[in-house]
């Protein structure tokens, strides 16, 4: 019953991705589905929390999302990290400019990705590698999107490369973190993670043009 039920969980988040999607190019629902972004991911942190031993999560859990959110503070203040950027509204409520979800975005993507690459190799510094470089490639297909949809934007309107190469920085920093605990991942959690990010992120990649 119970695998039934985590089974279940992760068609569920798919789905939750697939209507996203249809709500973000429609007009007449866009805002409410731009409303419902944040609560989407907290429900996929539900899920991650299904599959994964949770009292051996929580204190990955907490540095990481306390990484992320950090950095994107510092990130914001500074324009030194990332670039220049400015959040929107879209991902909720905001705590020093920058949204109180975001950590809990770097939690699961960093969750997504070494779910992933646990299936590539057995050598925990290749997954550390492969799994920051998958991150970084969801970003690609993320910034545009984000730019579009008001999650943040770039004071140029374009994303600089120091983005991505702090992107990387930071998941090899996140992915370190897990890197006791990361063969307890699922396979099926990684995948469903990234194949409801790509689906999302993909098609309105597409949608936008």
């Amino acid at each position: 019953m119970r695998y039934e039920l985590k089974n279940i969980g992760l068609a569920v988040l798919i789905l939750i991705n697939v209507l996203g999607v249809i709500g973000f190019c429609s007009e007449s629902l866009l805002s409410l589905f731009k409303l419902l972004t944040p609560y989407t991911l907290l429900f996929t942190l539900l899920i991650c929390f299904m599959h994964l031993p949770r009292k051996l999560f929580i204190v990955p859990f907490i540095l990481i999302y306390t990484i992320g959110y950090c950095v994107e503070v510092l990130g914001v203040e500074t324009g030194l990290l990332f670039g220049s950027y400015r959040y929107g509204q879209t991902l909720g409520i905001q705590y020093l400019n920058v949204p109180l979800i975001i950590g809990v975005n770097w939690f699961v993507i960093a969750i997504g990705a070494r779910g992933c690459v646990n299936r590539i190799t057995i050598k925990p510094s290749l997954k550390v590698l492969f799994a920051s470089l998958l991150m970084v490639g969801l970003d690609f297909l993320i910034e545009p999107v984000a730019v579009k949809y008001d999650f943040w934007n770039w004071s140029q309107n374009t994303v600089p490369f120091q983005n991505y190469f702090m992107w990387f920085l930071v998941s090899i920093f996140m992915q370190g973190v897990l890197n006791k605990k990361g063969t307890l991942i699922p396979f099926s959690l990684g995948l469903t993670i990234f194949a409801s990010q790509f689906i999302f992120f993909g098609v309105l990649l597409l949608w936008i043009g």
